[in-house]
């Protein structure tokens, strides 16, 4: 599970929460170990909050039940929030960052669909249709598995994949309304999700028109992923409206 900590302003806060998804049935697998990975790095959630989260699920879990990683997303001139998030920590709990508790993983770090409109962040021009040729996109994060890094907004939410800005089609579920197994069952029931563990993001690119894949460039994987799916969503709008049209201009056949 990603998350940023925004739900654990207080150790109380993080308690709750961390109780709600162990009631739901998030952490009951028998198939892998699950990972709590807390974001740190352009989100503007106080490191206080990150504290919370780490020192409660630590006090809460063993390392065998929920595995703690901190992911350091840093901006592509490297970086990162490490050595201030150790000092943070240490200075409200009083004792040593738990790195013997807590994993780490480092990578930078761009919003879906965010790419073309930031100027600060250098970024990639690749066509569009060039990038869904690679099958291995995704293969690590949809491949033959349905949602294995899931991204949990602070309302509850649960989107398909862990980089922000995801379009709606991708919501699968909140996880204050459902439990984890109803949650799966929509994102099986998912026709994008489908597509793209079936067959990546080339599988996506299928039914859309050449010419509307013309000179649309993106920076990476997941700028695709958004492009494409926004494309179906409006061709999809498109044949509904014209089906609709067409229904109230035939012919009924009857006489006067």
């Amino acid at each position: 599970l990603t998350t940023n900590a925004h739900w654990a302003k207080t150790y109380e806060a993080a308690l709750y929460h961390l109780n709600l998804l162990a009631n739901h049935g998030f952490l009951i697998t028998r198939f892998f170990r699950p990972v709590l990975m807390i974001s740190i790095g352009e989100q503007q959630v106080p490191l206080t909050s990150v504290v919370n989260a780490i020192s409660a699920a630590k006090n809460l879990f063993d390392d065998r039940t929920l595995a703690l990683c901190i992911s350091s997303l840093s901006s592509r001139a490297g970086e990162n929030r490490l050595a201030e998030l150790e000092q943070c920590y240490e200075e409200m709990i009083k004792d040593k960052f738990p790195w013997d508790r807590v994993y780490l993983t480092q990578r930078a770090y761009i919003a879906a669909g965010r790419a073309a409109d930031d100027s600060n962040l250098p970024h990639r021009a690749i066509p569009l249709a060039d990038i869904c040729t690679d099958r291995g996109c995704f293969r690590q994060t949809v491949g033959a598995f349905v949602v294995p890094t899931p991204l949990i907004k602070s309302d509850g939410r649960v989107f398909t994949c862990s980089v922000f800005g995801m379009p709606e089609e991708l919501l699968i579920g909140n996880v204050k309304d459902l439990t984890i197994r109803e949650i799966l069952t929509v994102a099986n029931n998912n026709r994008y999700v489908n597509m793209l563990a079936n067959g990546n993001l080339p599988a996506l690119m299928q039914n859309i028109p050449e010419n509307l894949l013309k000179d649309i460039v993106v920076d990476n994987f997941h700028e695709a992923c958004w492009k494409l799916i926004t494309m179906h969503q409006e061709m999809l709008h498109v044949h509904v409206w014209k089906s609709n049209r067409r229904e109230s201009i035939e012919p009924t056949g009857l006489t006067t």
